[in-house]
């Protein structure tokens, strides 16, 4: 017997071979679009406008209530 075997190659053994990969096209890309605070109509004054509304509140009770 002769190594290799005659017939010139050795049978294919384990799993087949993968397909080759597929091309195409690559998939779309995803677009994120940032959004714009909200406008503000001017009846809120936010943190600050709190704030100063606050002292103002305090300072006018304990200039009223205390003695």
């Amino acid at each position: 017997m002769s190594y290799p075997p005659p017939g010139g190659a050795y049978p294919q053994q384990g799993y087949p071979a993968p397909p080759p990969p597929v091309y195409g096209a690559p998939p779309p890309a995803q677009v994120y679009v940032q959004q714009a605070p909200p406008q503000s109509d001017g009846k809120s004054s936010g943190f600050l406008g709190g704030c100063l509304a606050t002292l103002c509140c305090c300072f006018l009770c304990e200039e009223c209530c205390c003695d």
